[in-house]
């Protein structure tokens, strides 16, 4: 029987990999934001969590594959690739 840190060894293993693929597949996304279009901040003690745009997307460009698609202010899917504001299955790549 695996141990837990066999686990999460193989389970770490398994996350690079889907990256370096994902990585593959994109090979034009956002490096800065690794296709999110934006990054997680958790708040502090009276704010709640809050998204921040990244560059890329204030640029009106795809997180994912570059294309100038995105209008300003609006949250429709890239009409390039499909990216969907972290709504679709590959829209990022894979992080541990």
């Amino acid at each position: 029987m695996a141990t837990d840190e066999e686990q999460f060894d193989a389970w770490a293993k398994e996350i690079d990999e889907a990256n370096k693929g994902w990585k593959i597949l994109w090979p034009n996304h956002c490096t800065k934001c690794e296709g999110a279009g934006g990054f997680y901040d958790p708040g502090h003690r009276e704010q709640p969590p809050d998204f921040d745009i990244c560059t890329c997307v204030e640029a009106g460009k795809c997180p994912r594959c570059a294309a100038q698609t995105l209008p300003e202010e609006e949250e429709v899917p890239c009409s390039v690739c499909g990216w969907n504001w972290g709504k679709g299955k590959d829209d990022a790549a894979p992080q541990i």
